[in-house]
């Protein structure tokens, strides 16, 4: 378990001050310290640095009243020799520190896969190509002057990290896990880039995938740049949405297809507000509540202007029962998901197949995979076959959650109350 990471300043390469994704490297070094669970962040200033009494004044001020910090900081700085300081008793806790300097990007599932792999005790290098240690999961620093003991020197770019004495030491590889190094303001502008390629979403489609997100990544850079929230974003890709769904109440050809590219970039804008949110650190139970029930709002209105649409150019008798079904069943799915949210925690019961089958269909559900379908389906005037696959598909959907639902809680209840073996009577 990590509960303090040490972060190096270091007196050479970019500014700490400097914006990535909206965010300052200082402030984005702390933050995903907070991710991987740090409490307490020591800041260590290189001792190299000229103007460290004023540096540091405008770097403390650049984390004042950001409500994203939480964890508590420590501004300190490295002893002259680390190895002439008396070392402490070794105690081994399954506690962990991460060191790391604060031109080192990393993804989070990296450092958690270290700290399941480490051995209480251990100190776990992550090295680069160079040979230089990027990342060192040990032991927790001592108290007395913000850093272990030193007996082995672990180099993270400008910075030294000392290990205490009688720690293992073991090396490993990063990949497949982000892991890259800032050097100078060339690679700074490459890192944008590197960090929203690395933002896999588990909840992406095939179209999400191959085509949305290859779209959202160059629009996210520049909304990075914009005051736009990810909440704000995700109210815009409604808004378009909705204009897209509208536009299907013209009866003419380019009225459906103009809709469709409109629900298109709806689909991609619906990718770059959780693009903004994972690159700003602005995540939060409001955010994604907010982002399916728009989606939905958004499901709702297109299905109605695809119903419209297939009455007016007459594709199938009674278009609208099929919009009926179609509604009927979002309301439905809609409701089963937010159970589904709210039931699906970890437990035995989670090994089952009817909870991984769960997990994917949840997840599936935030996927806008059909626009693209939509857009084909209009452009070749073929949307009451659309119409009937989604009024069959969308019961099925919630029809199958709502089984899997009442099979996961069976499963619950058999955990929480195992069966008590009645007493023999005396007659």
């Amino acid at each position: 378990m990590i509960t303090t990471a040490c972060i190096f300043i270091p007196a050479t390469g970019p500014d700490p001050l400097a914006l990535l994704g909206g965010v300052s490297l200082l402030k984005r070094a702390i933050l995903n310290a907070q991710r991987v669970g740090a409490k307490t962040c020591y800041l260590v200033m290189d001792a190299r640095s000229e103007v460290q009494p004023a540096r540091r004044e405008e770097l403390q001020r650049d984390l004042c009243d950001d409500k994203r910090l939480t964890t508590q900081v420590v501004w300190t700085q490295p002893a002259d020799d680390p190895s002439a300081q008396p070392a402490p008793a070794q105690t081994v806790t399954e506690e962990h520190c991460l060191y790391y300097s604060l031109t080192t990007l990393f993804a989070p599932d990296l450092v958690f896969d270290l700290d399941r792999a480490a051995q209480p005790g251990e100190t776990v290098s992550v090295e680069t190509g160079d040979g230089m240690s990027a990342l060192v999961l040990g032991p927790q620093p001592d108290a007395a002057f913000g850093l272990p003991v030193q007996e082995t020197i672990v180099r993270t770019g400008t910075a030294a990290l000392a290990v205490q004495p009688q720690t293992p030491l073991r090396s490993v590889s990063a990949p497949p896990h982000l892991l890259y190094q800032l050097t100078d303001s060339t690679s700074l502008r490459r890192a944008a880039s590197v960090l929203l390629a690395s933002l896999d979403n588990p909840k992406d489609g095939l179209v999400d995938t191959y085509l949305n997100r290859k779209l959202s990544r160059s629009l996210t850079h520049f909304l990075l740049r914009t005051a736009l929230t990810p909440n704000q974003i995700t109210v815009l890709s409604c808004l378009i949405g909705l204009f897209g769904a509208a536009c299907f109440f013209q009866a003419d050809y380019w009225g459906p297809v103009f809709g469709a590219l409109l629900l298109q970039l709806s689909a991609v804008l619906d990718c770059c507000d959780g693009e903004v949110a994972r690159m700003k650190f602005l995540e939060s139970r409001l955010g994604a509540w907010l982002d399916i029930t728009l989606d939905t709002v958004v499901h709702i209105a297109t299905f109605v202007g695809l119903g419209l649409a297939v009455w007016t150019q007459g594709g199938t008798p009674a278009p609208f029962v099929l919009v009926g079904l179609m509604v009927g069943g979002i309301v439905l799915s809609f409701a089963c998901v937010v159970v589904a949210d709210r039931t699906v925690v970890p437990g035995p019961y989670q090994q089952t197949w009817q909870a991984r089958l769960l997990h994917r269909m949840v997840f599936g559900v935030a996927s806008r995979d059909y626009s693209l379908l939509i857009f084909l389906c209009a452009v070749f005037q073929q949307l009451a076959w659309f119409l009937w696959a989604a009024a069959i598909g969308v019961q099925v959907f919630w029809l199958t959650v709502a089984v899997l639902l009442y099979h996961i809680r069976r499963f619950k209840r058999a955990a929480h109350c195992p069966p008590q073996h009645s007493s023999s009577r005396l007659s």
